[in-house]
């Protein structure tokens, strides 16, 4: 509880933290929440990179340069990997895991209640192939640590 308290002291202190991102934490899993809460300096970047990729992955969606598959495609690996290099470029590789086991643990406890994440049911499957892509988008950010986006997009989009 006292977490929560210094949580929103913080969010509602700090003129950066908008009330979109006030509402942003409240939509989070626990186990993202969590993440969030341990992870309170690295959590503002982890929210902006988080924005970045999901437009990135929208603009290649319209252009279909992948497939059309937001859950389960190549469109699905391509964002969940290129989600985990920029976060693994900015706040850190073991930060960024922590962050993609936190997401996965709370699809699959929305799967278990029957909850579906973007209106796609997340069942155990999706969340291993999710934890893969997430594992390989970390990787290729370990070797291209100096590497801009828009390079890891790259990089990301040949290996699929």
């Amino acid at each position: 509880m006292t977490k929560t308290i210094t949580l929103l002291f913080l969010l509602l202190t700090f003129p950066a933290y908008t009330q979109s991102r006030i509402s942003a934490f409240f939509k989070l899993s626990g186990p993202e929440k969590c993440w969030t809460l341990t992870n309170l300096f690295k959590a503002g970047r982890a929210h902006r990179i988080t924005a970045y990729v999901r437009n990135e992955t929208a603009i290649l969606y319209r252009k279909q340069e992948l497939d059309t598959f937001p859950h389960g495609g190549k469109l699905d690996a391509f964002r969940h990997a290129f989600w985990m290099a920029c976060l693994g470029t900015t706040i850190g590789e073991k930060a960024s895991r922590k962050l993609g086991k936190a997401h996965e643990k709370g699809n699959y406890k929305a799967f278990k209640k029957g909850k579906t994440e973007d209106g796609f049911l997340q069942d155990a499957t999706a969340v291993e192939m999710d934890l893969y892509n997430n594992e390989e988008g970390l990787r290729i950010a370990k070797e291209n640590k100096e590497v801009a986006f828009s390079d890891l997009q790259q990089k990301i989009i040949s290996a699929i």
